[in-house]
């Protein structure tokens, strides 16, 4: 009875407002006043007119009274509606940042005013839905502008990012993020690629803005399996645009070519050679222990990790021929030279290409690894056969024997080697012969490497150089007043040109100088004279000189896409042959597309190429040269003619 009383006297009794000249209300809506104005005296920060606990009790009371739906929410949300449109209208004008933070901290706090004073759970509905139009919908252009996202992906905040797909989401219009994040990588992906002064860069650049984009999409947009498909589609489109590469002179064959030496860097060097930028931070071991996944604090763990990486722009590119061939090229260098961090590395990566390519892409790349088994074996039983001839060798020489078809070609190179060791290769090539009939022997010196001890008056040193540095080392142990010629040295080694430049320029004007230039410069000259560095020192015993020419010069790289290019209009007339073998009698658009599905896998090959091939084979009857359909009259029904031959 107290109770019905009291909200009979608080509702149903008018009384006279503040001032003189407002119009009669009750107590209850004085009561109801009060309590939006404390809650706006809170939204705008103020402390006068603020009582936390008044406030609580006041809600409860209008619980028991069973007024708060009725008399409370209605005004409560006229008044809120009030605030959001204000709000929204003073924050349009600040940057897009500022005025999600705004809007997510303004939504965070009547969220936890809900919760702390006891407001109905229909009242937390109607605030998001009330701010959802006049602070989200009403605004969605200033939300969804491409520039000012742009800046926001850039900078990689994730924090508002993650904000403004929470306001979105709230109207259900997250999904058109999409279009503004698939632009965004397609752009920046292919200001990369076309940033030719950084070519150097350019897979640690793609690396680094797929692992900022994962984190947004991690941290962000909550893991959406959406934004992922946009973020691939996107990474496939760029990376296989041919106008992107129009800066290379190799075209989209230059992508293909730096994911593999970004991964021969990795292999050589393990996460020495990382970006500190691309390593694995504390966020991601918390996420991958979260996720159920193995522990990237271990040093193997985290270089497989980053192969894998390096693997997922592998299969966004088309052309994986580019990839083959210089992986193969830098794979030959590191099994050569022994210079690979992890052999269980190696092995993993090709377990992972064949995995990815399928075991005929791999076929050359394992035979490799058996043959250098192989060759480790036949040293071995070289070594026993000359002990049981009771024969030793004044030095230890080991010798790689190696399939021609599984490795990489490489140019001979004409060096007279030293007597004691052309004594022993000729040795060696007499027991292989005899071994093995029929198989000829192919010296390739600009491979071979050793260590020369030499006696300088600061203390004896090992050096590690090449052969041909070997070679010119030397021939300063017989050299008068220790000093020889740019000539003396050519005729002695037979080297000449680039070859004898390299490896003089590599000994004498280098980081390590053990001969001394005369006169001093930086490039070899044919009227140089060189000596050796007497006054030469070096912490320590075994010291490495760069072998200048193992690098793989321009010209080699360029060799190598030209190969590459040869090699795709062959299987495109390869392909031409099958599908017109086969079908007879075909449009053209149709035979373009079909042998663009064909060797797609490969590499990308333009429509006008195509075009050309096709016209070598094409034998025109009696119709216009421009006729959409043609068909291939010699074909003979038991195989091809001579005509075919040199284009399969």
């Amino acid at each position: 009875m107290l109770i019905q009383q009291f909200k009979k006297m608080l509702f149903n009794q008018p009384v006279k407002g503040p001032s003189s000249e407002s119009t009669a209300i009750s107590r209850g809506e004085m009561a109801i006043s009060g309590m939006c104005k404390m809650i706006q005296a809170d939204r705008e920060g103020l402390e006068e007119g603020w009582n936390a606990e008044l406030l609580r009790e006041s809600v409860t009371m209008l619980h028991v009274l069973s007024a708060y739906t009725k008399r409370f929410e209605p005004f409560f949300i006229t008044r809120s509606t009030e605030y959001f449109k204000e709000f929204a209208e003073r924050r349009n004008l600040q940057p897009l940042k500022e005025y999600i933070t705004g809007c997510r901290i303004l939504l965070d706090r009547e969220m936890h005013r809900c919760s702390v004073f006891n407001f109905d759970p229909s009242t937390k509905r109607l605030l998001i839905g009330t701010f959802q139009k006049h602070g989200v919908e009403n605004y969605q252009d200033k939300l969804l502008d491409d520039e000012s996202l742009f800046k926001l992906l850039e900078a990689g905040d994730d924090v508002t990012l993650q904000s403004l797909y929470y306001l979105l989401s709230l109207s259900g219009m997250e999904k058109r993020l999409l279009q503004p994040w698939g632009l965004y990588i397609r752009n920046t992906g292919a200001a990369i690629i076309k940033d030719k002064e950084r070519g150097d860069e350019m897979v640690p650049r793609l690396l680094l803005l797929r692992r900022s984009l994962d984190i947004i999409i991690r941290d962000s947009f909550s893991g959406s399996e959406e934004f992922l498909f946009s973020l691939r589609e996107g990474f496939g489109e760029f990376m296989n645009e041919q106008r992107n590469f129009e800066a290379w002179d190799s075209g989209a064959s230059k992508i293909g070519e730096m994911i593999a030496k970004y991964i021969d860097g990795l292999l050589r060097g393990g996460l020495k050679a990382l970006p500190p930028s691309l390593q694995s931070t504390n966020r991601d071991l918390q996420h991958a222990q979260r996720s159920g996944l193995e522990s990237t604090a271990d040093e193997d763990t985290e270089l497989d990790r980053q192969l894998d990486q390096a693997l997922e722009l592998f299969r966004f590119i088309q052309g994986k021929d580019a990839f083959e061939a210089f992986y193969k090229r830098a794979l030959a260098r590191r099994l050569l030279l022994d210079r690979s961090a992890s052999q269980d590395a190696e092995r993993s990566m090709l377990a992972k290409l064949r995995g990815e390519c399928g075991a005929n892409f791999t076929h050359n790349l394992e035979q490799m690894f058996k043959d250098k088994d192989i060759a480790r074996d036949e040293m071995e039983n070289y070594r026993q056969f000359v002990e049981g001839q009771g024969k030793k060798s004044p030095f230890d020489m080991s010798v790689m024997i190696l399939s021609a078809a599984a490795w990489p070609a490489y140019p001979d190179t004409r060096i007279n080697m030293p007597p004691e060791v052309h004594e022993q290769m000729e040795k060696f090539d007499a027991y292989y012969r005899n071994k093995h009939t029929g198989r000829v022997l192919t010296w390739k010196h600009s491979l071979a490497h050793c260590v020369v001890r030499a006696s300088f008056p600061k203390g004896t040193k090992e050096l590690a150089v090449s052969a041909l540095q070997a070679a010119v080392l030397i021939l300063f142990n017989d050299a008068e007043d220790n000093t020889l010629s740019y000539d003396q040295i050519s005729r002695a080694t037979g080297l000449t040109g680039q070859e004898l430049d390299r490896a003089l320029q590599s000994l004498a004007c280098g980081r390590v100088r053990v001969l001394t230039k005369h006169p001093k410069g930086k490039d070899v000259r044919p009227t140089d004279t060189f000596s050796v560095n007497l006054a030469f020192s070096d912490p320590k015993v075994k010291v490495k000189i760069n072998q200048i020419q193992m690098r793989e010069s321009k010209e080699e790289t360029k060799a190598t896409h030209d190969k590459i290019a040869r090699d795709r209009k062959l299987e495109t007339q390869a392909a031409i042959v099958r599908i017109m073998k086969s079908r007879k009698k075909l449009a053209h658009a149709v035979l373009v597309a079909e042998v663009i599905g064909m060797t797609r896998k490969r590499g990308p090959v333009d429509a006008a190429e195509i075009k050309l091939e096709i016209e070598r084979f094409v034998v025109f009857p009696n119709i216009s040269f421009y006729s959409p359909h043609f068909f291939l009259p010699f074909w003979p029904q038991g195989g091809f003619t001579n005509k075919l031959t040199p284009a399969v």
